[in-house]
């Protein structure tokens, strides 16, 4: 079920029905999973449940149609159970990046809005967790995607850790909903 149903932040943005833009669940460990849709959408709403293919610290990382320019900006809260709320704020990033785990599941939930492409994306992390045996984890977190020249037609997520390429593991899913322009 889409989180249209959730009052956020973005207004008339998530007016009428989302549609299903692609549904995917690993059958094999990956390093990616791209998404590519026609410049239709107003809105694109994602909703993954990633676990890990390694033994390796891993997070989730979007890029916005194959931009890797330092074109993000991000502003984020990250608790765990054993940790107090963290602030954060992170300009000319090169990518979107989410909350981390060693093992366990971690369960992003996002709405990236682009209603023209004169103006900035507006990415809103709606809730991300992590769930690691004893530890769990709430993640808040916006962005902006400054490129003012291009609509939505390309989503890029990511398992990783800084650098280093990681595995989401078999069985990690990912739903993409479109709010049509």
């Amino acid at each position: 079920m889409p989180l249209g149903t959730l009052a956020l932040p973005l207004g008339s943005v998530l007016t009428g029905q989302p549609e299903v833009i692609a549904q995917t669940v690993l059958t094999a460990t990956a390093n990616q999973i791209r998404v590519e849709f026609p410049p239709v959408y107003r809105a694109i709403q994602l909703s993954m449940r990633a676990t890990n293919g390694g033994a390796d610290l891993i997070r989730t990382q979007f890029r916005l149609n194959n931009d890797s320019g330092a074109n993000y900006q991000i502003a984020g809260l990250d608790s765990s159970g054993t940790s107090s709320w963290a602030d954060s704020a992170l300009a000319n990033q090169t990518s979107i990046f989410n909350s981390s785990i060693v093992g366990g599941i971690l369960t992003p939930q996002a709405l990236i809005a682009k209603s023209a492409a004169s103006v900035p994306a507006q990415y809103v992390d709606v809730m991300s967790g992590r769930s690691t045996g004893s530890d769990i984890s709430l993640g808040h977190l916006s962005a902006q995607w400054t490129n003012t020249t291009e609509l939505l037609t390309r989503i890029d997520v990511f398992a990783t850790f800084f650098t280093p390429a990681r595995l989401f593991g078999v069985g990690t899913s990912l739903t993409l909903w479109g709010y049509r322009l």
